[in-house]
């Protein structure tokens, strides 16, 4: 099999992300800690088997690129249920609001400590920050 093919790359690498994603959603649903989430344990996974194979972020979002253009109408969809639940919304909004700031410094402050672990530029980790 000629895997130098970009078409076969895509087919593995798609795969893979999607199963692997199923698996961690499987084993979550059986051992249901906060470590076991599927989005911390499908990036590690997907993560150690690139490094494994020696391949690049780069070649890896560009075999699945087709996975990120879905998330666009995937949160789309997300209005809906967001929608029928306003009045819900609207009465625990305080909480929501401490939640969005927790997370959003949360975010910040693991994204600078991240890029400054990896030896990121001063410029390159401020660019981070509203990310």
């Amino acid at each position: 099999m000629d895997w130098s093919n970009p078409y076969l790359q895509a087919l593995f690498w798609s795969a893979v992300t999607i199963a692997v994603y199923v698996a961690a959603k499987r084993l979550h649903g059986r051992v249901g800690r906060w470590w076991s989430a599927p989005l911390l344990v499908t990036p590690a996974v997907l993560i150690s088997l690139a490094l494994g194979l020696h391949e690049t972020y780069r070649e890896y979002i560009h075999q699945t690129h087709w996975l990120v253009a879905l998330l666009g109408p995937a949160t789309v969809a997300f209005a809906i249920p967001i929608w029928e639940q306003r009045e819900l919304i609207r009465h625990r909004w305080p909480v929501l609001v401490i939640g969005v700031m927790a997370g959003s410094v949360t975010a910040m402050v693991s994204a600078w400590y991240f890029a400054e672990f990896l030896g990121l530029s001063e410029s390159l980790r401020m660019s981070l920050l509203p990310r």
